[in-house]
């Protein structure tokens, strides 16, 4: 460790169990990732909360560790002329979220993932990882699969994947899959297991 006890490169500051973020405000300074940054600050198998801003969160997401991201829904008494839940999306040709290789618990729920310009990555790419999706909605536009996986394990529960793609919308290659309540739509093959 770092000075005093703390993991270095986290500027002196001990990892955050919890972390909210809101990308509404983010976008009022250029070239600021607030997920990303949060990413970098929360402790193994801590929490991040998405606030919902009215804008999606411009980003592409790297996790190295065990998290959950939970997305807020729409305020029962939301202001403004146009309220939406939580939204990630990244930036055109890149993934939405990339879980790095043996990565174990993690989590995204409550969420929605646009990939409209996705080229030809994937929207959610995982290596050998345990990754659930739980209330999301994938909007993937690309040459790829919305969701590819490969090994480990992906839970998907009361979810909407839907994709504009001649591949699967779903890949899970040597992938322990449970599916329940999920709604998977692709313009060729829904699943490929």
């Amino acid at each position: 460790g770092g000075p005093g006890g703390y993991p270095p490169g986290g500027g002196g500051y001990p990892p955050e169990e919890t972390i909210r973020v809101d990308c509404g405000v983010a976008q009022q300074q250029p070239g600021f990732n607030p997920l990303a940054d949060a990413l970098q600050r929360i402790a193994p198998g801590g929490v991040i909360y998405v606030r919902a801003g009215g804008t999606a969160c411009n980003e592409s997401l790297y996790i190295t560790q065990p998290v959950t991201i939970v997305g807020e829904g729409i305020p029962a008494f939301a202001t403004g002329p146009n309220p939406q839940p939580a939204a990630l999306a990244p930036p055109q040709g890149k993934p939405a979220i990339l879980v790095d290789e043996g990565v174990k618990g993690v989590e995204i729920r409550d969420l929605i993932i646009e990939c409209r310009q996705a080229r030809d990555s994937a929207c959610i790419e995982t290596y050998n990882a345990d990754v659930a999706l739980t209330r999301v909605q994938v909007r993937y536009q690309g040459n790829a699969s919305a969701i590819y996986a490969s090994g480990g394990r992906v839970l998907l529960r009361e979810s909407d994947i839907t994709a504009q793609t001649y591949d699967p919308a779903v890949v899970a290659d040597g992938v322990m899959t449970q599916i329940s309540d999920t709604v998977i739509r692709g313009e060729s093959v829904g699943l490929d297991i």
